[in-house]
Parts: structure tokens; sequence; C-alpha cells
């Protein structure tokens, strides 16, 4: 498990920049989220990412925490659609990849999103009517 003192060690200091602008897009992501999706649907994070002590790591892991879940989940109408955000620069990781197959192969659907316009547009996609909208 990664401490703060090796982020920038291990990831380099663009990948500690990244992962600021990551947290700074999910903060508003769900903010709009809030606003926009219907009754109907519901929301949440899937907090994987992030420091931690190894301890914590391992009991985590023991409940069932899996690697490379996408970020944020949209439920709606009996599916469960997921959201992947990444910064301009940010790109998969192949743990990230294989959650990914393994979701679609579930019937599930994944996005990567850089953007709330990338949100939108796949709220959109699912058939899912906004509350609210950018423009």
């Amino acid at each position: 498990m990664l401490y703060q003192s090796d982020l920038v060690t291990e990831f380099g200091a663009e990948g500690h920049k990244r992962a600021e602008e990551e947290f700074t897009l999910q903060k508003a992501v769900c903010q709009y989220l809030s606003m926009a999706l219907p009754r109907s649907a519901f929301y949440f994070a899937i907090p994987n990412g992030g420091l931690r002590h190894t301890r914590v790591a391992q009991k985590l892991a023991a409940t069932g925490c899996k690697a490379g879940v996408p970020d944020l989940q949209v439920c709606f109408q009996g599916k469960a659609h997921f959201i992947e955000l990444k910064a301009p620069k940010g790109a998969l990781s192949a743990v990230q990849k294989q959650v990914h197959n393994r979701l679609d192969m579930a019937g599930c659907q994944t996005v990567v999103c850089r953007s709330i316009a990338d949100v939108e547009q796949a709220l959109k996609t699912w058939g899912i009517v906004l509350s609210a909208r950018l423009s």
C-alpha cells in the first residue's frame, strides 16, 4: 500500500497532479449528479482509490473490495451503470481495463469520462432523463 511520501516516488509529480484533478472532477460530478438525476435514479461513489494503511487495505480486500472498480455507480430502471473518471492525461490501468471487461460481460455499461459534459452525454446515452442540464 502506498503512503503519501511514496506517491511522488511511485507515480511522479504528474501522477500526483492527476490524482488531485480526478478528485476535483469527482466532487464536481457528484454535485452535478445530485442535481441532474431524476428521483428514480440513484448514484454512489465506490471509494477504492486513495492511500491507506496496509492493515486497512487488507481488511477491505477481505470484505470484497476489488481493485479497478470504477469511481461511481448509477442505478436506473434495474440496471447498473459505471463511470470511471479520468484527468485529461489519465489512462486506465491494466486492472481497470480487466474490471471494465468483466463488468461488460456481466451486462453492465461502463464509460470513461473526463468532464461533466462527458458524464451528461453518458447519462443521456443510457436513457436517463435529466432534471438539470449543463446547457
